[in-house]
């Protein structure tokens, strides 16, 4: 057999190849370059997440068309519920997934801030580390805001997201809504100027870890596409940190005075 050896020349085009690609990120900023990469990822998860969701409501019609042939809470009956139950929550969870990886075209609507926590707490609690739990304060009612809730969730996963890449092997994670006191002052405030006038709802994520500097890289553009998101939204964000470790942020969004009862499925 007739070996072949590559020489340094039939290597060059593969090194510009990869020269050219340096020189086209080269140019780009870490946010730019970050949004790219969660663009890419993105689509591969929703392709995955969709496929999922199909399969899981075949899991679905087969489980109710032979519970048909059961006799009513028989003990096969009762377990094939159990099963049907479990699947249910698994298209919930798809649903949110599909919503969030942008599978779903952009809508304004109504929403409340304290629901579209209450209905992520199963997608908020998978993406933080193990050891890492979840603690929630959730004001009921607190005011129905209008916007995108694809981008709104968005925010809250980042938030999510970067306070438990700080606290790295253990901790909580606290997540509280309500109205917001706009007589605070200490706290940095990002984004657009608020109305004194009109009342907002706050969304805030806080953890008591310290953060490496890595975290704080990506936790840097996480914030700066929340802080971009909120003030779109007609909001600000308020950034304080703390005497103990940790960092507290606070995502403010204007509610809306005839909102109430048109509030959506914060996830459709």
């Amino acid at each position: 057999m007739k070996k072949t050896t590559s020489k340094p020349e039939d290597r060059e085009p593969a090194r510009q190849k990869s020269a050219g690609s340096d020189v086209e990120t080269a140019g780009l900023s870490p946010l730019e370059i970050e949004a790219q990469r969660m663009e890419s990822l993105g689509a591969m998860t929703g392709g995955v997440v969709h496929k999922f969701n199909n399969m899981l409501m075949g899991m679905l019609g087969y489980t109710e068309l032979i519970r048909q042939d059961l006799d009513e809470n028989s003990e096969v009956d009762l377990l094939m519920g159990e099963l049907e139950d479990t699947a249910r929550r698994a298209a919930a969870l798809t649903a949110q997934l599909l919503a969030y990886s942008g599978r779903r075209p952009p809508r304004s609507r109504f929403f409340d801030v304290s629901s579209l926590v209450g209905e992520m707490r199963p997608l908020l609690e998978a993406v933080l580390p193990r050891g890492v739990s979840l603690c929630v304060d959730l004001e009921k009612d607190p005011g129905v805001c209008e916007g995108d809730t694809r981008q709104i969730t968005q925010v809250l996963v980042n938030l999510v997201t970067r306070s438990g890449d700080a606290l790295g092997g253990g901790g909580e994670v606290h997540v509280k809504t309500g109205v917001a006191d706009l007589s605070e002052t200490d706290p940095v405030l990002f984004g657009g100027e608020l109305d004194h006038d009109r009342v907002y709802v706050f969304l805030e994520v806080c953890d008591d870890g310290p953060e490496s500097g890595d975290v704080e890289a990506s936790g840097g553009l996480r914030l700066q596409v929340v802080q971009a998101i909120v003030r779109a939204h007609g909001g600000a964000i308020r950034v304080a940190g703390r005497e103990k470790p940790g960092a507290t942020v606070t995502a403010l969004f204007p509610i809306v005075p005839d909102g109430v009862g048109k509030v959506h499925d914060p996830t459709g």
